[in-house]
């Protein structure tokens, strides 16, 4: 697939890895490598196989602001599973990298009525119109009004302390961004025996600081 590199795109030998972790054990409930450079349309794929590995259903999923598509949202929707995926405006707002420009699309408020009046016409844009561009399905509304509360964003920001993290482990430790094979049959079997590993280690600490019983242990092996 195309990835870029300093700036330069080219076709390069590589795999998009997705990972679904638990936000309390911090166990790896799926793992799915794809061919797709973008991370657009991935939840479903990753979603089914946590279903498969769980047999229960998660009640909130958390994911970067590249994952709030329409696709991805009506799919949790029907689920019944509630998206915690903040707006690119909303995350500029909650990480204080709003834009100086006044005119930029984070300060914009649609209002049909005014809008044909504006007194700013001719400033902040140069051409004959500006067009900006807002969802009409309901389903992403429902997401970002519930992204605008403080509990949206507190449990939003657990991610930061799971995902981000098996991220950096992996590279750090597994190498898993340099593997050295090809086929993505193959690095999909990798990428489970990985996950396997990190999850046993995983479980043996969460078995020495929980002092967790004989029963306790094997109701969390089907976690791995």
């Amino acid at each position: 697939m195309k990835v870029k590199d300093n700036g330069q795109k080219y076709p390069k030998f590589s795999f998009n890895i997705q990972l679904g972790t638990d936000a309390k054990s911090k166990l790896i409930c799926g793992v799915n490598a794809v061919q797709n450079p973008t991370d657009h349309y991935q939840i479903p794929a990753l979603m089914n196989q946590i279903l498969v590995n769980l047999q229960i259903k998660p009640q909130k999923i958390s994911a970067d602001t590249i994952y709030s598509t329409l696709a991805n949202l009506q799919y949790l929707k029907e689920l019944g599973i509630t998206a915690l995926i903040p707006t690119k405006q909303q995350n500029r707002e909650n990480s204080g990298n709003l834009p100086d420009n006044p005119f930029a699309i984070d300060y914009f408020v649609f209002d049909e009525y005014t809008c044909k009046n504006c007194k700013y016409k001719g400033k902040c844009y140069t051409t004959n119109h500006r067009t900006i561009t807002r969802y009409v399905h309901e389903v992403t509304y429902e997401v970002e009004r519930l992204m605008s509360t403080k509990d949206g964003m507190k449990d939003y920001k657990l991610r930061s302390k799971t995902v981000e993290a098996h991220n950096g482990t992996f590279k750090r430790i597994y190498n898993y961004d340099c593997l050295p094979i090809i086929g993505l049959k193959r690095v999909q079997n990798l990428m489970f025996t990985i996950v396997a590993s990190y999850n046993l280690i995983r479980l043996f600490n969460l078995i020495k600081m929980n002092k967790m019983d004989l029963h306790s242990v094997i109701s969390s092996i089907k976690f791995i």
